[in-house]
């Protein structure tokens, strides 16, 4: 077996964050392969290439290797991270990119940065309970954490909103969704309808005829 110089692979790591700050990502991202190649045992290497590979949007490609580093190194929170950011960021997969970083908080019990971005996300996907509930562990971790405080205050308008807009479509069968929305403080009716499907499951036209119904 070829005995790898420790110092050569760490020098190959420094040059690639040397040439990304400089904005230099073809350049990082060869050095940073370079160093993957030589000791694709240290998790610092895969986290190199996939940091570069993001700053260059290559998202097909941080997938494969998102995966191939999950793997090898299935308790690292930081991959987890990485892949939930593309999920939610690139793919808008709220839900899964929310499986992901409450896998990284799992493995990281104290940090707040994974559990800020599952509450967002469990958010977006219209799971606000569970939003609330995440949002005040980052609260208890650091009081002063501001996203954290910011989280809380989207999730609590969030499940207002919510339930105030059943409470319209149940008061005034006679409103459009249109009309309604605007009511709660959207102003698009298709961001509207797709968080409240997202809360109940179901349009907000199906699910007003549906409990009139009943």
């Amino acid at each position: 077996a070829i005995e790898i110089e420790p110092r050569t692979v760490y020098l190959r790591r420094l040059r690639a964050i040397a040439l990304s700050s400089a904005g230099r990502q073809e350049e990082a991202l060869l050095e940073a392969r370079h160093a993957l190649n030589l000791d694709p045992e240290d998790v610092r290497n895969w986290v190199g290439v996939i940091s570069v590979l993001e700053k260059l949007e290559q998202s097909g490609e941080i997938e494969g290797l998102l995966l191939r580093a999950l793997g090898k190194f299935p308790y690292h929170a930081g991959l987890h991270a990485s892949y939930g950011m593309l999920l939610h960021n690139g793919r808008a997969q709220y839900s899964a990119a929310a499986s992901m970083f409450q896998k990284a908080a799992r493995l990281d019990p104290k940090s707040v940065s994974y559990r800020t971005k599952w509450s967002r996300s469990l958010r977006l996907a219209g799971r606000e309970e569970e939003a609330l509930m995440v949002v005040r562990e980052c609260l208890e971790l650091n009081p002063a954490e501001a996203d954290a405080w910011e989280g809380l205050l989207d999730t609590l308008i969030a499940l207002r909103r919510g339930e105030e807009a059943k409470q319209l479509l149940l008061d005034n069968p006679d409103y459009t969704i249109a009309t309604i929305s605007e009511m709660v403080g959207y102003t698009e009716q298709a961001n509207f309808s797709r968080q409240f499907k997202q809360i109940t499951g179901e349009s907000p036209l199906l699910w007003r005829k549906k409990v009139i119904a009943s």
